[in-house]
């Protein structure tokens, strides 16, 4: 082999979800892994484009000097999760596709450390969900059964008190240590970014680095730059172009509760808003200016059995003449039995594209008790209830899930 890149190894690049093999074998992908860790650590400085960035990495030499005695070690880690049910459409919608379905998603985590304290981390997925089905879980993986690597990043730690992380599929909340909610939020809400604080902590993927502060006092504190199109060209990483998302992040926890604010300043958000309008076609063309969000949460562990979660996000959609949303998210957990159930409720928004105005189209609920059967197989069976205005659909989603963990 004398190519110097990770696409040269057969893979092709996908501007949404990254590398793609649809036949990988596991020893390719641990190839892979192992190519693309040698040509991040050969071009790891052209991450940082400033030199105030590019003294951060000096304490890698350093600690790389002092951890002389530690072996390179890799771990992987993942679930495979199966998926039962049907989403039940309000009596009248035509082709409303509410027949019994099956869907799969595995994910897993190559993980390698070569200091002790670092990480190279390389994420792969796969499954068969569609974008169009409402029938989503956390655990859902959008695609066509190929493998795809949807993370890809180098994570260090600089004294006590920081962590640095860069890399070409970094996603927005790799590396926000700010907790907004212990919602263990394992059902749809999460889906539709309907959590609490949910949108702030959007995810969105793309080459860049973030920095994270905690200590011991419980207070801590993030930033973090991507750009979604760094892999491309003509558009590239922070131009005018380009489409760039800045992260930020500040919060305090305690033994038993916390709270944060996450404010996140994204170029263009469509993929976002449609995720609550549904229907991406109306926001094309549009110019944004100045979109952000801002999410104000905290949590509380009233019990060892028992812990509560709210937040109130702020959505400014940047275009001329549209007023600013506002989301309110509530999450409850408490153990019962072998297992946990989980509730979880969300306002829903709604912006009239024609008039700008905004207003709130009704609430989104969820239920779902989560219990093991064995140690690392759980089950998990849901329901997701609506209580829309009357231009929206209602939808009840019943359904259960299966996780295997590994």
């Amino acid at each position: 082999m004398q190519q110097d890149n990770c696409l040269s190894l057969g893979y092709y690049s996908d501007s949404r979800s990254g590398l793609i093999e649809k036949d990988a074998g596991i020893s390719e992908l641990i190839y892979l892994h192992y190519f693309c860790m040698r040509s991040i650590m050969k071009s790891f400085n052209k991450l940082f484009l400033t030199p105030a960035a590019l003294g951060l990495l000096a304490p890698i030499a350093i600690s790389a000097g002092s951890a002389s005695e530690f072996e390179t070690t890799t771990k992987v880690s993942g679930t495979t999760t199966f998926i039962v049910g049907a989403t039940d459409f309000e009596q009248g919608v035509a082709n409303s596709g509410s027949a019994v379905i099956s869907k799969y998603a595995v994910d897993f985590t190559v993980n390698t450390s070569f200091t002790g304290e670092d990480s190279l981390v390389a994420g792969f997925e796969t499954g068969n969900d569609d974008a169009n089905n409402k029938m989503a879980t956390t655990s859902s993986v959008i695609g066509n059964g190929s493998l795809n690597i949807h993370s890809l990043y180098y994570q260090f730690p600089i004294g006590d008190n920081f962590t640095v992380a860069a890399g070409p599929l970094l996603d927005q909340d790799d590396l926000i240590p700010t907790t907004l909610s212990t919602y263990s939020n394992t059902g749809t809400l999460d889906a539709y970014l309907m959590e609490p604080g949910g949108i702030a902590t959007h995810g969105l993927t793309g080459s860049g680095a973030a920095i994270a502060f905690n200590n011991e006092k419980g207070f801590n504190a993030s930033v973090n730059v991507i750009s979604t199109l760094g892999a491309n060209s003509t558009q590239g990483m922070f131009t005018s172009e380009g489409l760039d998302i800045v992260t930020l992040s500040a919060g305090y926890d305690s033994s038993n509760a916390g709270f944060g604010v996450i404010y996140s300043k994204i170029d263009d958000p469509t993929s976002l808003l449609e995720t609550y309008d549904g229907n991406i076609s109306d926001l094309l063309g549009t110019t944004f200016d100045d979109s952000h969000i801002v999410a104000v949460g905290g949590y509380w562990n009233i019990t060892e059995s028992a812990d509560v979660s709210a937040a109130i996000t702020h959505i400014n959609p940047g275009v001329s003449g549209t007023d600013n949303g506002q989301t309110f998210a509530v999450g409850v957990d408490y153990e019962v039995g072998p297992g946990t159930i989980s509730v979880g409720a969300s306002t829903y928004p709604e912006w009239n594209l024609t008039t700008g105005d905004y207003s709130q189209a009704g609430n989104m609920y969820e239920v779902y008790y989560e219990f093991p059967v064995a140690d690392s197989i759980k089950v998990k069976p849901l329901l997701q209830v609506t209580g829309l205005d009357s231009d929206w659909v209602d939808q009840n989603i019943y359904a259960i899930e299966t996780q295997f963990s590994f």
